[in-house]
């Protein structure tokens, strides 16, 4: 993993993303959102259960309004990067250099947005990923694959620990397991390689723009 400094700032994105042009812009747009979350456990192993509509409006007021919550959150699995009426925000990313393939973007992009205190918890993904933070300021706690004791007792791609809370780690497997911790501002782009463990925590009111669209290179 590498900390990208300033990779976001030259983004049109990074002077057009916040929740006021959010509700300005897309106000009408239908959106699939995740609630709930905090009456279930394990909320992102059931996300599905969790997909509630949403205006962007009625959304961005809400964010506004929760202070700190992990209830609400628009996430990967909500798609709504691909509606065609956010089309336009792909148009707010930096393409020029070359990293990532805009001609498969829709399909391999996500919008993240929410409250300050939304958590993504410990897992893994089989694809590396750019983690580009564009609002806000998010926590990240990240773990080697090596890290083998992370797979005890481990559901899908998600750990059976949290690693900011100390209680949760007591198993032997556990207990050895060697964290990163990290905080990603606003401008700034994490790449994840694939297998790599994070925890995601929104620190503040945040806006992420996570991509998967690599362009291949080969020799």
């Amino acid at each position: 993993p590498v900390i990208l400094t300033d990779f976001v700032t030259p983004w049109p994105a990074y002077k057009k993303w916040t929740p006021a042009h959010f509700k300005e812009t897309y106000g009408s747009v239908e959106l699939q959102m995740t609630d709930g979350r905090e009456t279930d456990p394990e909320y992102d192993l059931r996300r599905e259960q969790h997909f509630a509509p949403t205006r962007m409006d009625a959304f961005v007021d809400r964010v506004l309004s929760a202070g700190v919550s992990n209830d609400f959150y628009l996430i990967a699995r909500n798609y709504n990067i691909r509606k065609p009426e956010l089309a336009p925000l792909l148009e707010d990313i930096d393409w020029s250099l070359g990293y990532l393939d805009r001609k498969i973007a829709a399909q391999s992009s996500a919008l993240w947005f929410g409250p300050a205190g939304t958590v993504t918890p410990l897992h893994h993904d089989s694809s590396s990923i750019l983690f580009a933070q564009v609002y806000g300021q998010k926590k990240l706690v990240l773990a080697a694959p090596c890290e083998v004791g992370l797979l005890h007792q481990m559901r899908a791609m998600y750990a059976a620990v949290d690693p900011e809370r100390p209680e949760t780690m007591q198993t032997p497997a556990h207990r050895d397991v060697l964290f990163s911790h990290l905080t990603l501002d606003a401008g700034e782009a994490l790449f994840i390689p694939a297998g790599w463990w994070h925890y995601v925590r929104a620190i503040t009111i945040s806006i992420s723009f996570v991509s998967i669209s690599f362009v291949s290179i080969s020799f």
